[in-house]
């Protein structure tokens, strides 16, 4: 979200970031791109409300645009 807004507008297509983590369970979570409103809490309100989408249930997930420029990999 941060990459995003800071670059020039229409540089998202240069913009890549790699996700690493041991546990299967969390790069699972991750590559859902669906977060429970517990873990919006510390995102600055400007964020949530321009790459979030809220669900009725509280949850709130990732915006498309920002899906491709995320992938994620098992450390070992």
């Amino acid at each position: 979200m941060l990459l995003s807004e800071s670059a020039p507008r229409g540089g998202n297509a240069r913009l890549r970031v790699l996700g690493v983590d041991r546990s299967e369970p969390a790069l699972a979570t991750a590559r859902a791109a669906v977060y429970d409103c517990g873990s919006q809490v510390h995102l600055p309100r400007e964020l949530g409300q321009r790459f979030l989408q809220p669900s009725v249930d509280g949850s709130a997930r990732v915006v498309p645009e920002l899906e491709p420029l995320v992938t994620f990999q098992r450390a070992t």
